[in-house]
């Protein structure tokens, strides 16, 4: 799976690189979201961020402009090798690495932000849960299962179900949350108990 996985998206990321050498922009609502995330944080983001399922690395880039030191994880050669290209220009703190997402094991306690952006693997939510320090923050952002559908393209097993993301971090401080009907999206940004 892991193969096919690889192939599938180096083909989608040289597809998207043929067409433009630009990066790709971060998440717009992790842009917009960014102040309530430096108050949130409260370190002048000078922390450890890991981007799950990085891609071309918007998100990664973002981060370390912000002060980020940054851990992007991908499938994808093609998408790391990118991304560490574009780090190195810029001299971005990014340590990208290609590695499969179904067989990770994240180490325990070690980033003060995690996010996770259009990529759903519900076991790696608790995985999130322990690799963040207390008062960590984690940032979600995928597709939502409505009811009338707005994204056919993508299989139900990859959108959450209403109110699901706050059911898998209840407990936890929840800065902002967004079911987005329309867009067929749904947006977190929690923090994890001091203890």
């Amino acid at each position: 799976m892991a193969e096919q996985d690889c192939i599938k998206w180096n083909h989608k990321y040289e597809s998207k690189l043929a067409k433009t050498v630009q990066p790709s922009p971060p998440n717009k609502r992790l842009a917009l979201l960014m102040p309530v995330l430096k108050n949130g944080l409260k370190s002048n983001c000078k922390g450890e961020a890991l981007d799950l399922a990085c891609g071309l690395g918007g998100n990664s880039l973002y981060l370390a402009r912000q002060g980020f030191r940054v851990t992007a994880l991908d499938i994808s050669d093609v998408a790391i090798n990118c991304l560490a290209k574009l780090a190195e220009e810029e001299q971005l703190p990014i340590d990208g690495r290609v590695v499969d997402l179904e067989e990770i094991k994240l180490p325990p306690v070690q980033y003060d932000l995690v996010i996770k952006t259009y990529y759903l693997q519900r076991d790696l939510f608790e995985q999130v849960k322990r690799t963040l320090k207390p008062s960590g923050l984690v940032f979600v952002e995928t597709f939502l299962q409505t009811e009338h559908d707005a994204n056919p393209h993508i299989r139900p097993a990859y959108k959450l179900q209403p109110q699901e993301l706050l059911s898998v971090f209840e407990g936890w401080h929840v800065l902002y949350y967004y079911e987005q009907e329309k867009e067929g999206l749904v947006t977190m940004l929690a923090r994890k108990p001091s203890r």
